[in-house]
């Protein structure tokens, strides 16, 4: 005998379902443009870091996009997210989390996709995409991410002119040499075990 399954648990299933089918093509995205790009790579971190955006930037867009379209938006994904990492060597900025490249540009791209791919034959108490006879859509998500960019930049400089003038934020280049977590917290975050024969 057959299980049916209801509308709600159908959803969430296949909401669950392509959110890892996303962030696994995402990953093949990113290892593919890394690997064209001529320089030393390093797979396994980048990778992760890929999964790991499409996991925190996506699922909320992909419930709402058709099945199909899915792995596609995963696929540009992982793209858009490698260069957007790799941005901050051209701008010179200083981004050890890649919070700009993960987050702002994974972000604005998935808002943006849900803007153009948003379905309501997959969601009907959601509201269809630019692709699917709706533009407003794409405008109003145009405007959230226009605003979310705005509010970040302008808070997140707030916060560093006031640390800047406080306590400053950079430490000594001799306390960066010897390591942040002896020079700032006064232990070894990491121990290596040096054998001599």
């Amino acid at each position: 005998m057959e299980e049916v399954l209801l509308p709600p648990v159908r959803f969430a299933t296949s909401a669950f379902l392509m959110t890892h089918i996303a962030a696994a093509t995402a990953t093949l995205s990113w290892l593919i443009v890394e690997w064209k790009t001529p320089r030393q790579t390093n797979t396994s971190w980048s990778s992760l870091w890929c999964r790991w955006q499409v996991l925190l930037q996506l699922p909320r867009h992909l419930v709402l996009l058709v099945r199909l379209l899915r792995s596609p938006i995963g696929f540009g994904a992982g793209a858009i997210c490698y260069l957007g990492v790799n941005i901050k060597n051209f701008f010179g900025y200083d981004d050890s989390l890649d919070a700009v490249g993960v987050h702002g540009v994974g972000g604005t791209f998935g808002a943006l996709a849900t803007g153009l791919f948003a379905s309501k034959a997959i969601n009907a108490a959601g509201a269809d995409g630019a692709f699917f006879g709706n533009p407003s859509l794409f405008l109003i998500q145009l405007l959230s991410v226009a605003v979310a960019i705005v509010y970040a930049f302008s808070i997140t400089w707030i916060i560093l002119k006031v640390l800047d003038r406080t306590m400053g934020l950079r430490v000594q280049q001799d306390e960066e040499v010897q390591g942040l977590d002896l020079s700032q917290h006064g232990e070894s975050g990491l121990y290596l075990l040096i054998r001599t024969a």
